[in-house]
């Protein structure tokens, strides 16, 4: 890694742009979200270095820093945001008039406060939307399983059915072929009382005779 230029930046943007104070910026950006108390003299000092001789900072410079720290921790940016906005109260607060180049400073550090702020709500709302979406997607996968469960069991309600209806089929059967039996075995049966009344009826004759 190159110490001049931490974070990469010369390698990804136009080479004709300072590099350096981009570089200096983000690593003060770095350090105050890093602080927990109010920032003090230093950054402010820091600050006035990096934004001296009419320095604008790369737009892409800071995106790229505001991403990278946001991977861990979205908030980050706001704290940072947060923070500078602490410093350019204090500052305009103890502005002096016709200070020219506070005034200056101000609006530099007000853009960027503005930037970062900006980066913020953008990141923020796209980190939201990737959560609806996550939990969309989850709760479509959630449905397609129900789905196919609920299907699983009507294919199987109506196998069960199936079966039910040839177990039916086949008791009617039985049915039908024990009437069937029943038929013939009464036949016979009668056919054997018919012969004995019969044959009752000849023997009484011949007697009598």
């Amino acid at each position: 890694m190159n110490p001049n230029d931490p974070y990469g930046w010369g390698e990804k943007l136009d080479p004709r742009f300072n590099r350096d104070g981009d570089n200096k910026l983000c690593e003060i950006l770095n350090n105050l979200c890093c602080v927990e108390d109010t920032p003090n003299d230093s950054f402010v000092s820091e600050l006035r270095e990096v934004y001296k001789d009419n320095f604008r900072h790369s737009y892409s410079s800071i995106n790229a820093f505001l991403i990278k720290i946001s991977e861990s921790d979205i908030n980050k940016i706001t704290i940072i945001a947060d923070k500078l906005f602490d410093i350019y109260n204090e500052i305009n607060k103890n502005l002096k008039e016709n200070d020219k180049n506070e005034e200056d400073f101000l609006k530099h550090l007000f853009k960027l406060y503005d930037h970062i702020n900006l980066e913020a709500v953008q990141l923020q709302f796209m980190a939201a939307t990737s959560e609806q979406i996550r939990k969309t997607e989850t709760n479509i996968q959630n449905t397609e399983t129900t789905i196919k469960k609920q299907s699983i069991a009507v294919n199987e309600t109506q196998d069960s059915i199936q079966a039910t209806k040839k177990e039916i089929e086949q008791v009617k059967i039985t049915i039908d072929k024990t009437q069937a039996n029943y038929v013939a075995i009464l036949g016979i049966f009668a056919s054997i009382i018919i012969a004995f009344v019969a044959n009752m009826s000849f023997s009484a004759s011949v007697l009598q005779n």
